[in-house]
């Protein structure tokens, strides 16, 4: 499906990067909760940054990395995506998340 989202950056109030939320770190978050209350309560009082992977454990590559350099990134972090900048590795500003697919 192309409308489908697999991974949503999400930012503070003042648009500073926080991190990644992807559909497997909601999924676990759901399946992790037993009783249909409880489910129902974590969905409608929790917060993005209580179950996504926050920015310090994303990799993070520049967006000249070749596709070769961005999958050892995610493999070697273990992670299925990486951050990908303008230039600065540090920035706040990410045009773009990678991902295997």
């Amino acid at each position: 499906n192309d409308s489908a989202f697999r991974h949503l950056v999400v930012r503070d109030d003042d648009g500073g990067l926080l991190g990644v939320l992807s559909a497997l770190d909601l999924a676990r978050a759901v399946c992790s909760t037993s009783p249909d209350e409880e489910m129902t309560r974590r969905l409608g009082t929790g917060v993005a940054a209580d179950i996504m992977k926050p920015r310090s454990a994303l990799p993070v590559c520049n967006g000249e990395a070749t596709l070769l350099e961005v999958l050892e990134h995610m493999t070697f972090s273990r992670q299925n995506c990486v951050l990908v900048t303008d230039g600065d590795l540090e920035a706040s500003h990410v045009p773009g998340v990678g991902t295997p697919r």
